[in-house]
């Protein structure tokens, strides 16, 4: 590796040497595009142990000549890179494949500008650059056979891949002394900025951010500018004064459709439509959007008005139902829905299907936002008013069905344990009441006892004539006072 790395540093001063003719040759700034291809070994710097290595790596570039010092490029490299556990730096040349620990694949797609070259003629030409890229990373294990994961920002685990923003710095030797052919050593640092990749900040403190790389690689120039023209200045001033006389008129086409204005019926065609030959635009399905701009051409005649700018159908509540057919179009995001685009409701406790945490609740139970079981139920006391004749404990219908309902959410609700207490009003004596008051607790206990609720879970007790909530000396007050309270515990 280190043999091979040395032979790639050194291999385009040997070849321009070789190659170098007697008199001056012209620069790369001669040429308006180059094409650029190149061994760049790599590594990750930064961050904790275990450190990468020096790893190969291979690069592609496309240039463009801005003016005579400036340079517009775009480049494509890709390589993998390897964590070593006896590496002490980043710049360890190679790994062995029973210390590696992980590896990370890249692909990297940037754009830069380029300063230079500087130095007039010359046999080598410096310069510096920078600008932005994304590489497309993904981590494997040390035989990069198996792909690793990681901490995401929720705490969940995720791959450890992201598509990561960087920003980078360059400084650079060319030489161009073949006649197109050139030759170049670059040093590239691209500092990984964070933004694209969704990581724990345990993950993001600890991993490498900088990537280096030293490379080689060959040019091909092409394309010559006014700089590397073999004819007379005075031919190319001959020429730019005698061509508008032997033009013929340029036709104008102000909109772009490919129809000259002379013929164009509608001049002002937005740019991107289809148009037929008189150059107005087309709109095959009638939705309003031309042709060419409509990103759903087969757009049905039903759903006109309700399609949004690109020509397509609106699903407004996002259930895979457009609105000219769904019959619930403002129904909850995220809920399951029918043919018709309506929700579900398989439990039928009020929350949809999809949306519904606990989705096989019994009907009839009282459930929160979320579709299960609601324990605010159980936060305050039950009164049941039963409407008790003098002297009676027998429970009435209305009071039946409040129970029965009660006993169903406790089936739900095993660990809520309950007090069933009875109170009277101040006719009799205090000892009788006391006793009535117990009866009505037991035949409410024993109503819940039928309908399946344990009798270890209840406790029935007699309170009398105390606690009063009305006046006795009324009718409806001594009725209101003729009651049974439930109190829950175990909340």
């Amino acid at each position: 590796m280190k043999r091979l790395l040395a032979y790639t540093l050194l291999a385009p001063i040997f070849i321009s040497a070789l190659f170098a003719p007697d008199a001056a040759a012209s620069g790369p700034q001669d040429f308006l595009w180059g094409l650029e291809a190149g061994f760049t070994p790599q590594t990750f710097s930064g961050g904790a142990p275990p450190r990468a290595t020096i790893s190969r790596g291979f690069s592609f570039r496309l240039s463009r000549t801005i003016s005579s010092n400036v340079t517009a490029q775009i480049d494509y490299a890709f390589g993998t890179s390897y964590t070593d556990s006896t590496a002490s730096t980043a710049f360890q040349l190679g790994s062995d494949q029973d210390n590696r620990i992980s590896s990370f694949q890249t692909r990297r797609i940037s754009a830069t500008m380029r300063l230079g070259p500087f130095g007039g003629v010359s046999v080598f030409h410096p310069y510096i650059g920078g600008g932005l890229g994304a590489n497309i990373w993904k981590a494997f294990d040390g035989l990069g056979q198996r792909a690793l994961d990681t901490i995401g920002v929720r705490n969940t685990r995720t791959e450890f891949k992201a598509t990561e923003l960087f920003v980078s710095s360059l400084i650079g030797l060319e030489s161009s002394r073949v006649n197109r052919f050139g030759f170049g050593v670059e040093l590239r640092a691209d500092y990984h900025t964070g933004a694209g990749a969704e990581f724990a900040s345990q993950v993001n403190d600890t991993r490498p951010r900088w990537l280096i790389s030293l490379g080689a690689s060959v040019k091909l120039f092409f394309g010559a500018t006014q700089n590397n023209q073999t004819t007379w200045r005075s031919d190319r001033q001959w020429d730019k004064k005698s061509a508008p006389s032997m033009r013929a008129p340029k036709k104008r086409d102000s909109d772009g459709d490919g129809v000259f204005d002379a013929d164009d019926r509608c001049s002002a065609t937005p740019r991107g439509a289809e148009v037929n030959s008189a150059g107005c635009p087309t709109d095959s399905d009638g939705d309003g959007v031309y042709d060419g701009l409509d990103d759903c051409s087969g757009t049905p005649p039903t759903a006109l008005g309700l399609i949004d700018i690109y020509g397509c159908p609106i699903d407004s509540d996002f259930d895979g139902k457009p609105d000219f057919e769904d019959r619930c179009p403002d129904g909850p995001v995220g809920a399951h829905v029918d043919q018709f685009g309506c929700p579900l409701d398989s439990d039928s406790d009020g929350t949809p299907d999809g949306l519904d945490d606990c989705p096989n609740t019994r009907s009839g139970l009282v459930v929160n936002d979320h579709g299960c079981l609601d324990l605010s139920y159980f936060a305050k006391p039950m009164t049941l008013n039963v409407k008790y004749e003098s002297g009676s404990f027998e429970v009435d219908r209305k009071s039946e069905t409040r129970l029965s309902d009660l006993a169903g959410m406790l089936r739900e609700a095993p660990e809520i344990r309950l007090d069933i207490i009875g109170y009277t009003d101040n006719i009799g004596s205090s000892k009788a009441n006391r006793k009535l008051s117990e009866k009505r607790a037991r035949r409410v206990r024993d109503f819940l006892l039928r309908l399946g609720i344990d009798k270890k879970r209840m406790r029935a007790l007699g309170r009398g004539e105390t606690n009063f909530i009305a006046d006795n000396s009324t009718r409806q007050g001594r009725q209101r006072n003729r009651r049974i309270e439930i109190l829950f515990r175990g909340l």
